[in-house]
């Protein structure tokens, strides 16, 4: 009977934590899946397992830890996602479009400002007086022809310069498109360039002909030299000359007692900000009268207009009326002795 007893105290001891471990894992509840509350079912089941079998208390443990941390990812990824809407505040990069380059430049923005004279270079002129009249010349000055001893042939005799402020910007060129129309007498250079090359047919031409010259320098002689400078913006360093009244050397009747209808277009480059500068020189102060066609003498049977343009004589000119200027018909026109008129008609930067 004692042997039996102790059997069956043995099989209870047993069966008893079986029992126990399977009433442990019945009662602790399933994971939910993203729900912070989950975790604190492990606890419960830790609580469980110490009351009989470690492995009891383990499994509820993990069971319950891992649904506690797939709660608070899924949180975690939903605060982060929102904050993303900030980033439509990017659109303030529109009123980039509010930049924009500098105006184009225009003839009025070049050439329209005008000197201590009032003329601008976009509408301007070269003035040969006529103080009195001496054969088929026109006296130039009043009283002795100056400058004979100057060792420049440019500054010999009588001279007028008048300058011309340029606009533009500093740092930059530009080319300028001028016509040029006028009543002069000719003259030859040496060096650089005659627009027309050698070319010096139908000299009298009613329309007029080109005698533009790029560069070169004057042939000390008694005709008149007509020039235009080109100056930087300080005002002194030369940036490149023009001569008006050019005709080749071999048409030996450019210099003599007779005037010629030019005109002609042409292109300057100029610098912004600088200057241009006209040159009037006559080395023995009489320049040849406009008397038509030719070698008229004492005569003067045909004054001429500028060809195919009909603009008026300025009233003033060099700080001086211009009726004070001619003595043949004032200012009246056309002019007595030669006359230039320039025009700029385009600009274009470089």
């Amino acid at each position: 009977m004692k042997r039996s007893l102790l059997a069956t105290s043995a099989l209870i001891s047993l069966v008893l934590p079986v029992l126990v471990t399977s009433c442990a894992l019945e009662e602790a509840p399933p994971p939910v899946a993203g729900g912070g509350k989950s975790g604190s079912g492990g606890t419960s089941g830790g609580s469980s397992g110490s009351g009989g079998s470690v492995v009891g208390g383990s499994a509820g443990t993990v069971a319950g830890g891992t649904g506690g941390s797939a709660g608070s990812v899924a949180g975690g990824t939903g605060g982060s996602a929102g904050s993303a809407g900030s980033a439509g505040s990017s659109g303030s990069a529109g009123s980039g479009g509010s930049g924009g380059g500098s105006e184009p430049i225009t003839v009025d923005t070049l050439a329209g400002g005008t000197n201590e004279f009032g003329f601008a270079w976009k509408d301007s002129f070269f003035l040969v007086p006529c103080y009195s009249v001496s054969g088929v010349d026109c006296l130039v000055v009043n009283g002795e022809c100056p400058n004979q001893d100057a060792v420049n042939f440019e500054e010999k005799g009588f001279t007028f310069k008048e300058r011309f402020p340029l606009g533009g910007e500093a740092g930059k060129n530009y080319d300028v498109s001028i016509k040029v129309s006028g009543i002069v007498e000719g003259k030859h250079y040496s060096g650089g360039t005659r627009q027309r090359g050698d070319d010096s047919s139908n000299a009298n031409d009613p329309a007029g002909t080109d005698t533009f010259h790029i560069g070169g320098t004057a042939i000390p002689s008694n005709y008149n030299v007509y020039k235009m400078t080109v100056f930087a913006p300080d005002g002194t360093t030369e940036v490149g000359h023009y001569y008006m009244n050019s005709y080749p050397a071999a048409f030996t009747d450019a210099e003599n007692h007779q005037t010629f209808p030019i005109a002609y277009e042409g292109t300057v480059e100029v610098p912004g900000g600088g200057f241009v500068e006209y040159l009037i020189q006559d080395s023995n102060c009489r320049a040849i009268n406009n008397c038509g066609v030719g070698d008229n003498g004492n005569a003067c049977p045909n004054e001429r207009a500028l060809p195919n343009d009909p603009v008026a004589v300025p009233t003033m000119y060099g700080g001086q009326t211009s009726a004070s200027m001619n003595v043949v018909n004032g200012s009246t026109g056309p002019w007595h002795a030669q006359m230039i008129h320039l025009t700029v008609t385009n600009v274009v930067e470089k």
